[in-house]
């Protein structure tokens, strides 16, 4: 029997744990608990401070695997293929090679590990498909601060989507081939696509706390009684308005899984989703199902069962009955400190994981230490012979002894502190040159790949429909300029990249808006390596299709209407101007 593992899922509003034993092929649940904190603007990490507290007072978890989950929008991820290769070492040291340029971060700054897509390691092109995931060292080490204040050792972390798609794999007995799994939380929503043994995640910016913000301006409410009315609306007279009240944020959530199903379909052109399932405890928000079952026309359902896991007679049942759906992300980090999970995908920093190593092995290191004294002792008086070598070793003693008496004079030789910094200033002097080509590769790297391919569908011209999706995927720039400014007040130079493009239109400006961000602005913040919100773009207005002639602007108020020669008119025009003070300039980090 193997000894058992905790998953700790620490949200922002509840805590949700959960006890998992294998034997065999026999799993079981041998306890459960959820303990709801904090309020919004709480501080989140007080809360979930003194709801571990709360869980430690009750439960013990000493001699068991601790694994806990960061939250998708914490983690860098990326998904990548490699060609055919054979050997296990080959394919680690590539996708070393390909971290380094895949993660727009200094490698030494993040903590990274990577997971195959494939049970056996290679598609069916032969090709070997990983995903990449990378978390910044700073929120790690603040993260394990948090837990190590309580004598919490994490074993394993890892990002939530993985642990959904453990538990998926695990415990749903018939999974389609392409499935959309929506992990609904209080600040973030975690959208993961299932095809087979791949997968594809993005995190979503709407969650169960933008719909009690709506309810707190429209009742005028505290939040704490706007959260209150969103769980029971089921049993208010008022379900109609509340929901009505909600629907404006719901109908943007639409929007962005639509606009997410719509690029994993541009990268993966056999999926066909029939099927999605939502899990968390904002999930059971009333009406959801059926207004998202009805608005994406798929089969929408919720987790409210287990099937492969069996329940220990200390389980607090009803507990597990009323948050399943919320408990998924803690089952499948457990599943995954049991050994059965598709992913094995560990953020412990490797120097934290060595030091624990060696912490264990102490008692026996000093054990081996006294029996190899012994043995030295008793060779020593057995062998006489040996008396020789011993004085060798005292002599290679005193030559120690000299060597360290040379470093001690080095260290008086005359200080090139002065000279070390006039040579880093000459190393300066043009690296700034680099930046255009800087930048014109990262552009290159943001632009959507497949720019220039168009889906066929007959043999004079493409459907209008068919021709228009592959276009909502691409985006055209206008204009592109990069300048040298001067600011007086801090006495330093900084460049400024201005990027003005189009793509499509959609219904509406937010929308179009919205996937300006998510094709093209978001990974341009990834390649200069620079906060996403100073990419973000703000609305121009509209433009003609090309054919039509020159390029005009109009206000976004007018309405455009689609010429009958022209399927893709009318466009949407952004511009947006990007500070580049903090791009490094004098490195060549791709």
């Amino acid at each position: 029997m193997q000894s058992a593992a905790w998953g700790l899922d620490l949200g922002k509003s509840s805590l949700k744990a959960v006890k998992l034993q294998k034997d065999k092929d026999e799993v079981a649940i041998l306890s459960v608990a959820h303990i709801e904190y904090g309020a919004a603007g709480d501080d989140p990490r007080a809360g979930v401070r003194s709801a571990l507290r709360t869980f430690l007072d009750s439960h013990s978890v000493k001699g068991d695997r601790i694994v806990v989950a960061m939250p998708g929008r914490m983690a860098f991820s990326r998904f990548i293929k490699l060609p055919p290769l054979s050997e296990v070492k080959k394919v680690d040291e590539i996708v070393r090679y390909e971290a380094q340029q895949q993660i727009p971060f200094p490698i030494d700054e993040v903590v990274w590990d990577y997971q195959r897509l494939d049970e056996n390691g290679t598609s069916a092109t032969g090709e070997v498909e990983v995903g990449i995931f990378a978390i910044k060292k700073d929120l790690i080490h603040d993260f394990l601060s948090d837990l190590n204040d309580l004598n919490v050792k994490a074993d394993i972390v890892t990002i939530a989507p993985l642990a959904i798609f453990n538990f998926v794999k695990f415990d749903l007995v018939e999974v389609p081939d392409s499935l959309i799994v929506v992990d609904v939380g209080a600040d973030h929503t975690d959208l993961l696509v299932v095809e087979g043994n791949r997968f594809w995640i993005r995190n979503l910016p709407l969650a169960g706390d933008d719909l009690t913000r709506a309810l707190t301006e429209k009742f005028q409410v505290p939040f704490e009684e706007a959260e209150r009315l969103k769980r029971t609306a089921g049993k208010s007279q008022q379900v109609k308005k509340i929901f009505a009240t909600m629907e404006p944020v719901l109908k943007d959530f639409v929007g962005e899984i639509h606009r997410s199903i719509g690029y994993y379909k541009a990268q993966s052109k056999q999926a066909n989703f029939k099927e999605m399932v939502l899990l968390g405890d904002a999930s059971k928000l009333v009406g959801l199902k059926n207004y998202l079952t009805q608005e994406l026309q798929i089969k929408v359902s919720r987790i409210t069962r287990l099937n492969r896991l069996n329940l220990d007679e200390g389980v607090d049942v009803d507990v597990l009955r009323k948050h399943v759906g919320g408990f998924c992300t803690a089952l499948g980090l457990a599943i995954q400190g049991i050994g059965s999970g598709r992913n094995d995908v560990n953020m412990v920093p490797r120097e934290v994981q060595e030091e624990r190593a060696v912490a264990a092995k102490k008692p026996f290191y000093l054990l081996a230490v006294g029996i190899l004294a012994a043995l030295l002792f008793i060779l020593a008086f057995a062998k006489g012979h040996r008396l020789d070598e011993l004085d060798r070793i005292l002599k290679h003693q005193v030559m120690v002894k000299e060597i360290q008496g040379h470093k001690k004079a080095m260290k008086k030789l005359p200080d090139t502190a002065e000279l070390e910094e006039e040579l880093d200033a000459l190393a300066l002097i043009g690296g700034d040159r680099r930046l255009p080509a800087k930048v014109i590769d990262a552009l290159n790297r943001a632009l959507p790949q497949g720019m220039a391919e168009m889906p066929k569908a007959g043999e004079n011209q493409l459907p209008d429909q068919l021709a228009r999706e592959a276009n909502m995927q691409k985006v055209w720039l206008v204009r592109v300029d990069l300048e040298r400014r001067f600011d007086k007040k801090e006495s330093k130079e900084f460049f400024v990249l201005r990027v003005s493009g189009a793509v499509v239109a959609s219904d509406t400006e937010q929308e179009s808006l919205s996937r300006v961000n998510l094709l093209f602005l978001d990974r341009l913040a990834q390649e200069l390596e620079i906060d996403p919100a100073a990419t973000r773009a703000v609305p121009r207005g509209w433009i003609d299709h090309p054919r039509t002639g020159p390029l005009k602007f109009v206000t976004a108020t007018q309405k455009l209407k689609p010429s009958a020669a022209f399927h893709y008119a009318p466009y949407f025009y952004f511009s947006r101007e990007i500070t580049l003070g903090d791009v490094p300039v004098g490195d060549d980090q791709g």
